[in-house]
């Protein structure tokens, strides 16, 4: 799988601190941006949502599998990101988060196209992971 950049911004000069909210640590900084260049960057991801719609389902289903992959590899450097990002136990992600998100892989990503699972499944499989990944 070949990995392609599709955009590069430039990135604003002006930053704003991101904090662990349970102990107000500064863990990073991200780029503050204008409105134009928000609304350049969902007009941006607009048009990469539509080229996923139009991409084959078995083509979709094989880039999630390697996500799903690449996700259990990292589940330990994931937790650790969501840990300083959102206060929470660090199990609490290993234990919870990425479980509930492996089973919504398993459930929604693990029928083959055309079956009778994936009929029943396909028009829901979007809900349920995004539910999942940022609920």
């Amino acid at each position: 799988m070949k990995t392609r950049v599709f955009h590069q911004a430039q990135v604003a000069v002006n930053t704003i601190a991101v904090h662990n909210p349970a102990t107000d640590e500064v863990i990073g900084e991200i780029a503050s941006m204008s409105p134009a260049e928000v609304a350049a960057a969902v007009e941006r991801a607009r048009a990469a949502q539509t080229r996923w719609s139009a991409t084959p389902l078995a083509q979709r289903l094989r880039v999630l599998r390697k996500f799903q992959q690449l996700l259990a590899e990292q589940k330990d450097a994931v937790a650790g990101v969501i840990t300083r990002e959102a206060g929470k136990p660090k199990t609490l992600w290993r234990d919870w988060h990425y479980q509930s998100v492996e089973l919504s892989f398993q459930h929604s990503f693990g029928a083959e196209p055309g079956s009778a699972h994936h009929r029943q499944c396909r028009s829901a499989q979007t809900f349920r992971v995004h539910t999942v990944l940022f609920s």
